[in-house]
């Protein structure tokens, strides 16, 4: 059971970040966004996805998040991780939604902080 005490932080709010975002939200949960676009992060705030959300300059919210949920093309989450995986807290809970493992888990895991 997920703890609503939490902040959830959805990277990339396409099709299955931004579902998760969107159900999370409406059982209410804590929940943030990044996302490239500034439609899609307009559409993700009126809708009430999302609590708050950014396209750039986002590293309070990947310093807030209690968990991470990665809904990024494996490529994009390598390059992602690369640049900004140092923002994120020891203890945070690191997942993705991409159907695609192979070729991900280890270069994430050797990219992200110890903890």
């Amino acid at each position: 059971m997920l703890d609503k005490s939490k902040n959830y932080l959805i990277v990339g709010l396409g099709l299955l970040g931004g579902k998760y975002a969107q159900v999370l939200s409406q059982k209410g949960y804590n929940v943030t966004g990044i996302t490239h676009s500034q439609a899609t992060l307009d559409y993700a705030l009126q809708h009430d996805y999302i609590r708050a959300g950014k396209n750039a300059d986002f590293e309070d919210l990947i310093r807030e998040a209690d968990c991470i949920v990665f809904g990024l093309y494996p490529t994009i989450l390598l390059e992602w991780v690369a640049q900004y995986g140092q923002y994120i807290r020891p203890g945070t809970m690191v997942t993705d939604v991409s159907g695609v493992k192979r070729g991900v888990v280890e270069p994430v895991q050797a990219a992200l902080p110890d903890g």
